[in-house]
């Protein structure tokens, strides 16, 4: 795999955050020792380390991606992989960019619309103030910016390999949610997987996990 990019969606919560950064560090190694020459982390506007303030949002960050994938149109192959929020992105941006570049794409615990409901909508105040120790800035624009996640990826239609993977101890995309996934989109190019005894941060080396992402067969 030579002169090969992965570009990885952040989830919500902050990717310099030390909690979060163990999840990503699992992948980043796992590339770089399969050969990715380049891997860039993306992180969203509301997040701490991100270069602009803001809050969180879907319309934001979607907007972040589009110019992103224009630019990564231009150069060399890439594949990503999107973490939770991160897949609500991809799937939205997809409706507004045809991609050619990319040989696959991995969603990773696409979230149901209830748990966004419940935190972002029933919960949103104490939601604003535990997403301070996630290093992100939150607001009651987050949820009114929110399309079902589920309904993005039925009208997805673009002709590269999706893995749509959870794992089985995800509170936010249960195996039930995974199951109705798979029953319900019927396109030839997404394939359906869960991984027992993950829950939605995986923060240690799991080969399973891992072969799951990147699968591109």
């Amino acid at each position: 795999m030579n002169n090969k990019k992965l570009i990885i969606l952040s989830g919500a919560g902050d990717p310099e955050k030390e909690k979060f950064k163990q999840v990503y560090n699992v992948i980043v190694n796992y590339a770089k020792n399969i050969g990715y020459d380049e891997i860039q982390i993306q992180g969203w506007k509301g997040q701490t380390s991100f270069s602009e303030n803001g809050f969180l949002n879907l319309k934001s960050a979607t907007e972040l991606a589009i110019s992103l994938f224009e630019k990564a149109e231009a150069d060399k192959s890439y594949d990503v992989i999107c973490r939770s929020f991160g897949t609500g992105v991809f799937l939205n941006m997809c409706q507004s960019i045809k991609l050619k570049k990319i040989s696959f794409v991995s969603l990773w615990g696409i979230p149901t619309y209830t748990a966004i409901w419940e935190i972002f909508k029933e919960k949103i105040n104490e939601t604003i103030i535990s997403s301070k120790n996630k290093g992100v800035n939150i607001d009651r624009t987050f949820f009114d910016s929110i399309i079902p996640f589920d309904l993005l990826l039925n009208r997805f239609n673009q002709d590269f390999r999706v893995n749509v993977v959870n794992g089985s101890e995800d509170i936010y995309s249960p195996p039930a949610f995974n199951n109705f996934l798979r029953d319900t989109t019927k396109m030839h190019n997404q394939f359906f997987s869960q991984i027992n005894g993950l829950p939605h941060e995986v923060t240690e080396y799991h080969q399973e996990y891992l072969e799951k992402l990147f699968e591109n067969k």
